[in-house]
């Protein structure tokens, strides 16, 4: 187990130090607070399929035979698994599905069986990347294999070498098959089986200090902290949009196991793997951006959130642990968002409609009596347990029942664990207060090519963790290249490790090179001047092979020089010459001014640009400003019989205040006295353009309730008639004089009615009234009704 031990996320920062409820007597310290939740964003990541497609050969496909398939199914139906892999994937969905779909889903599964125990290849793509054997012969439709595919993916962690590509194989049968690629550290077999190894190696140990536990609730918990305890959240390859996934693996239990660095898919399927290992039945769910899981304990199901639950260095919280869908709801905007499963989930994941009890608060407060303990927990209902003695408060004869402060002899019992229980809910995680006492042990040294391992033990509470000790690597020395000469060898440039003496880079014998001839150019003879003739030497050891002769001078020769037409910009030359032997200007060329360019101007995409009608550049020479708000000084005016109108205000996009009629004109709606909703049309002109529109409205006159008389079980409300540009009344009453919970509206259809009767209530109870009226009116052809402001509100109390 590896422990973090400096990590902190900003992501979780605002919910740390703004939405924890401490409890707090003096200069103390609280553990294990649950949240008290908010909309601040915590960390998603759930990297979404990326689709390919792909031509194939016919003979690019995995034959699974019928006998193979049906073994498969068989090890489900009797719980026989080929080997200990099988243990770690979910059937829960594989039950659900038809025949055809379930047969599909065995052949992906001998499939991804086979690269896991054996050192078989993936297949290489046309594009050098990595995928799975295509599935040969499967008559099931397209979109039945991507819903088999997604929750085959989603419950089988073990199949840690799968990325998040899914490939459509297409056959000159016109068959298809979709199958999962491969990250590209796992293509090779004898590279993946190594890797198999440490991830085996991984999930052993913790199985180990699972095992210990006695019951599954201490067992899911204990999964649920090793997971949070061991890894980071890697907001790195989140903000860079996931651009090093491929070297990442944050879609895989290996970033969790073997990495220490992941995303919501990896804390999730990692969790997943280790219940179902240890019999406990778990599956994964995915939102748009998000994962988690949902867990069968004692026949109820419940949400487990351990990505939400990492707080950051060895802070683990319980916020998202053992809640029911409704709490996933309704704790925030943002976790119901996040949490809202994909449409192809539907009707394939069961109920989680039992909550659990918020995790208790264990503070430590000093004063002058010494360290005083307290407890809390968000739930008011529940009663909290706790023991001294190491031993589980919610099964353990020494339990006591929390009732108030007392003085804590961290000497005499210094681990102190509670547990939150009320009736109707499931216990809350077991949180633990215990004074460290860490002590280091080295169980394997690093070596230049193989990490180390150091195992600390708390001396007092006995829970302890690993951490690797990173291998040292090669003290590289280089041992120089020998240059080979024209008739001796040489040797190439090698190094070896100065600790372990390995040779790195092996040295080769560098054959000698022989003379390495080099041409000496001949010398044209010139008009005054004499020539060579082409020779050669070693450019090595000097020696000279052919010889150079002299050639005689040759004189002037002449040639023509063309004339060069002027351009926008660049000059011409008229026509001339010279000698084409040494290059003397015989007559000389004059320099023709450039002609310049022809520009029109126009305007694209706010800037103003011109372009030459001769040579066609381009080039931008300004800027041009645009419309950025259109605003009206007022929305809503009450019915008074008088027409309205609201002030405009325009502003560019540099901010100034447009002035109306040189840059804009209006269009006022017609009428504008009576109740309805009317639209104001701005035109730009001038330097602006488009036309814009903005809506205000006019609303009916308000009534007011005139009186109530309370009833038994009923009351009856009198209110003003209001019929100028009335339709209606609207009312309504509650038990809440801020109308928030259980609201009840009456719509009255009658702008003569001055009279409701209300009964079926809760005798002896004060309720709230208020009214507003209302009229219909037509916009763009729709009925559509308009409001007054609610009137003062009255209240009643009803008789018995």
């Amino acid at each position: 187990m590896h422990m973090k031990r400096t990590k902190f996320k900003t992501g979780i920062l605002a919910v740390v130090f703004c939405s924890l409820t401490f409890l707090f007597s003096g200069d103390g310290n609280s553990i294990y607070a649950d949240e008290i939740l908010t909309d601040t964003e915590l960390p998603v990541g759930r990297f979404s399929f990326e689709e390919k497609t792909e031509e194939a050969d016919d003979e690019d496909y995995e034959s699974v035979e019928e006998d193979d398939a049906a073994e498969q199914s068989l090890f489900r139906m009797t719980g026989i698994s080929a080997d200990d892999w099988e243990k770690y994937g979910s059937d829960y969905f594989y039950e659900q599905l038809s025949d055809e779909e379930k047969k599909y889903w065995d052949d992906l599964d001998a499939i991804c069986a086979k690269y896991l125990t054996t050192e078989t290849d993936a297949v290489t793509t046309n594009t050098g990347t990595y995928r799975m054997k295509a599935i040969s012969g499967s008559t099931l439709e397209k979109e039945k294999q991507k819903k088999v595919l997604r929750m085959f993916r989603y419950s089988k962690p073990q199949y840690y070498f799968l990325n998040a590509t899914i490939y459509t194989i297409t056959y000159s049968n016109k068959k298809v098959s979709m199958i999962f690629g491969i990250y590209p550290a796992f293509g090779k077999g004898a590279d993946r089986m190594e890797e198999t190894e440490k991830v085996k190696a991984q999930v052993d140990t913790w199985q180990k200090q699972i095992d210990e536990c006695s019951t599954e609730d201490e067992k899911v918990q204990t999964i649920h902290d090793l997971i949070i305890q061991k890894v980071e959240y890697n907001h790195d390859l989140v903000n860079s949009d996931f651009a090093t996934e491929n070297t990442e693996y944050s879609q895989s239990v290996y970033s969790v196991l073997c990495t220490n660095k992941t995303v919501c898919a990896g804390y999730a399927q990692t969790f997943e793997m280790m219940c179902n290992g240890t019999g406990i039945d778990t599956v994964a769910v995915t939102s748009f951006d998000h994962e988690w899981n949902k867990i069968k304990l004692e026949n109820n199901w419940y949400n487990v959130d351990c990505t939400w639950d990492d707080n950051g260095s060895d802070n683990v919280g319980y916020t998202y642990f053992l809640r029911n869908d409704d709490y996933y709801d309704t704790s925030s905007s943002y976790s119901k968002n996040h949490h809202a499963e994909e449409s192809y989930w539907e009707g394939y994941l069961p109920a989680t409609e039992i909550d659990s009890v918020g995790s208790p608060w264990i503070s430590v407060n000093e004063n002058a009596s010494g360290s005083k303990i307290g407890m809390s927990c968000y739930n008011e209902e529940a009663e909290i347990y706790y023991t001294t003695d190491k031993s589980n408060p919610v099964t353990s004869g020494t339990r006591m029942l929390y009732q108030s402060d007392f003085l804590w002899n961290s000497s005499e019992y210094p681990v102190i664990k509670a547990v939150a229980m009320e009736d109707g809910k499931h216990n809350s995680a077991v949180v633990t207060k215990c004074l460290h006492n860490y002590n280091a042990s080295i169980l394997a040294d690093a070596a230049c090519e193989k990490a180390g391992t150091r195992e600390y033990t708390c001396t007092i509470c006995g829970n302890s963790y690993m951490e690797e000790i990173p291998a040292t690597g090669h003290t590289v020395v280089i041992d120089p290249e020998v240059a080979a000469a024209c008739e001796t060898a040489g040797i190439t440039e090698g190094s070896h490790c100065r600790v372990c003496g390995k040779v790195l880079v092996e040295q080769t014998v560098i054959p000698a090179t022989g003379h390495t001839p080099v041409t000496d150019d001949a010398v044209a003879a010139a008009c005054e001047t004499t020539g060579l003739t082409e020779g050669s030497h070693c450019s090595v050891c000097e020696k000279v092979l052919t010889e150079q002769t002299v050639i005689p001078a040759a004189g002037h020769v002449t040639v023509t020089d063309a004339a060069v037409e002027a351009a926008c910009e660049t000059t011409g030359l008229t026509e001339g010459n010279h000698c084409s032997v040494c290059g003397k200007v015989l007559t000389a060329q004059n320099v023709i001014p450039a002609t310049g360019h022809q520009w029109n101007e126009y305007k694209e995409s706010g800037k103003i640009k011109r372009k030459c009608s001769v040579c066609g550049k381009t080039e931008t020479v300004g800027t041009y400003l645009d419309v950025k708000k259109i605003q009206l000084s007022k929305t809503t005016y009450a019915y008074d019989g008088k027409a309205h109108m609201p002030t405009i205000k325009v502003t560019n996009t540099a901010g100034k205040k447009l002035k109306k009629g040189t840059d804009y004109k209006v269009k006022k709606p017609s009428g504008r006295k009576n109740a309805g909703i009317y639209t104001v049309t701005i035109v730009m002109k001038g330097k602006y353009s488009g036309k814009y529109q903005k809506t205000f409205q006019i609303v009916p006159k308000g009534t007011v309730i005139s009186g109530v008389k309370a009833k038994k079980k009923a009351f009856t409300v009198s209110w003003n008639k209001q019929t100028n540009q009335t339709s209606g009344y609207q009312i309504q009453y509650a038990l809440d004089a801020k109308f928030k919970k259980s609201v009840v509206t009456k719509s009255i259809n009658n702008t003569k009615k001055t009279k409701l009767d209300v009964s079926k209530l809760k005798s002896k109870k004060k309720y709230y009234i208020r009214i507003r009226s209302y009229k219909t009116v037509k916009v763009n052809g729709k009925s559509q009704k308009v409001y007054s402001d609610w009137s003062k509100t009255k209240a009643v109390t009803t008789k018995k």
